[in-house]
């Protein structure tokens, strides 16, 4: 019984396995450490003035966390973009007749 085995042609789908596991890591710990925004990032992110940011996160439309009463404040980027995908105004963007 002959076995027809291409080491090399193995040793290719191997390694590009490893690299796309490596990658899928890489994306998954970006993602993490992008999650939380401290305020200067929402700020610049969003276009907006210390006095919105207050008032937004006073009001709930910004959810944010802090760490031992901490003066730092730490934003949820997945649930400001929800927020602002729930209140786009599609109309805007349609054609007028």
């Amino acid at each position: 019984m002959q076995i027809d085995f291409n080491f090399e042609e193995t040793m290719n789908q191997i390694e590009a396995n490893i690299i796309s596991e490596i990658k899928e890591y890489i994306d998954q710990k970006i993602q993490c450490q992008n999650r939380w925004l401290k305020s200067s990032e929402v700020k610049k992110l969003l276009g907006i003035s210390d006095n919105t940011l207050r008032d937004g996160r006073r009001k709930g439309i910004y959810p944010c966390t802090n760490l031992d009463g901490d003066n730092t404040y730490y934003y949820d980027r997945l649930a400001i973009e929800k927020n602002l995908e729930k209140n786009l105004n599609t109309n805007k963007y349609q054609q007028l007749d």
